[in-house]
């Protein structure tokens, strides 16, 4: 039904009722009126009059002119769901949900972040769920195996709105469990000496838990410092000369240092975070040095330090690229190891014109690339973080045994 003379704005039915009811009941309703069968009574008899009286007087005090357009046609509506149009078809021609990694990862072109894999999953195999779905009423209900009137299980895929819940143990629970193995494997031990002679220190010499307890804390691997090692190093350490005088001809600068180094600032895009912050700070490296090398790290699946990286949080995947909004929180989104290698790959595409005398190094993945005047990097191997890691660590054992 219609409530106005302006075309294409019909209502239903029950919505009219109910804007219908709402206007006899008022802004107190019908709160009390239950309770009393005269005050009721009277309410049912003059509220539908009441209401029409003032829907009259309402009717008289508005301005004769009728306009029959529908409240969205106006030239500056038309304008602007044209320019919204155009916009849309411009981002789907520039790329597609599923054209954004190599991995065929479902891009949110609004917001260029990844969904979840389970999301990603479900967009695919929809159409061929509902087929089999289909396929399966057919031959069960209509065939007769099964009634028409039973009801249709519900599908629980995983949506846009999905949120996978992480099942971690409390520390409580951890070593209450803990407790119940240390008294369990006593109990055992306790029955064996009833029988034979048991040797407490013989016992103990070997593993009797799941987890070494020295390598394993509550079931979870355990964490050093880096800073530990400082003492392996200090405790061989000479007095070194003065440097300010010596002259350097390159600097080795680790890159995810410097991201971590770097914050967005005023930046809100990627590309902007390239421009006024990243390149303002090589160049100023540039200026003490004619070579500086930007080493990368790269990040080995199913690793000791992808355990440990995941122990400090995780974040949505972020597509980097020119146009991306630099999310608020920078630490969170440095969490995430794709994005910090996609940030990497994204910094290897500098904008250098004026670097032509002087020579800038990155490592991209197992490659390498150059700027500036070109140098033999055949001799330059990348190596992962836990290579260089590893390689520190045996540096260290090796200054603290000649020590």
């Amino acid at each position: 039904m219609s409530k106005s003379n302006r075309k294409f704005s019909c209502i239903s039915i029950d919505q009219a009722h109910e804007q219908l009811n709402a206007a006899i009941k008022g802004d107190g309703g019908a709160i009390g009126l239950t309770e009393n069968e005269s005050t009721l009574a009277r309410w049912v008899t003059a509220g539908p009059e009441i209401v029409r009286t003032l829907l009259q007087f309402e009717g008289q005090q508005q301005s004769n002119h009728h306009d029959i357009k529908h409240h969205e046609q106006t030239p500056f509506f038309q304008r602007r769901f044209r320019d919204h149009v155009i916009k849309l078809v411009d981002v789907f021609e520039e790329e597609t949900p599923f054209s954004a990694a190599s991995n065929d990862d479902l891009l949110v072109l609004c917001e260029h972040t990844f969904a979840n894999p389970a999301v990603r999953d479900t967009v695919r195999s929809a159409e061929q769920i509902g087929k089999q779905q289909l396929n399966q009423f057919v031959s069960e209900r209509l065939c007769g195996s099964v009634s028409i009137s039973e009801p249709l299980s519900r599908n629980k895929l995983p949506l846009f709105n999905f949120k996978p819940c992480s099942k971690s143990r409390s520390a409580k629970g951890l070593k209450l469990m803990q407790l119940k193995t240390d008294c369990e494997l006593f109990s055992r031990l306790y029955v064996a000496c009833q029988s034979r002679d048991g040797n407490l220190e013989e016992f103990f010499r070997h593993e009797n838990h799941p987890y070494p307890p020295a390598l394993s804390n509550l079931g979870a691997l355990r964490f050093g410092s880096k800073s530990d090692l400082l003492s392996c190093v200090c405790s061989d350490a000479q007095s070194m000369p003065d440097l300010s005088g010596i002259v350097a001809d390159a600097m080795i600068v680790d890159g995810a240092v410097a991201v971590q180094m770097l914050k967005p600032g005023c930046a809100k895009t990627f590309d902007e975070y390239r421009v006024k912050i990243f390149c303002p700070f090589l160049r100023s490296l540039l200026q003490k040095v004619n070579r500086v090398d930007f080493v990368f790290d790269t990040y080995v699946a199913d690793s000791l330090k992808s355990a440990c990286r995941e122990k400090r949080g995780s974040g949505l995947k972020i597509q980097v690229s020119d146009t991306t909004k630099i999310p608020q929180n920078w630490q969170q989104f440095l969490r995430v190891n794709d994005n910090k290698a996609g940030l990497f790959h994204f910094l290897t595409k500098l904008p250098l014109a004026d670097v032509v005398t002087k020579t800038v190094i990155m490592t991209y993945d197992s490659t390498v690339v150059q700027f500036g005047a070109s140098v033999d990097t055949s001799e330059i191997s990348p190596c992962s973080h836990e290579e260089a890691d590893t390689r520190l660590l045996l540096h260290c054992l090796h200054a603290a045994s000649v020590a």
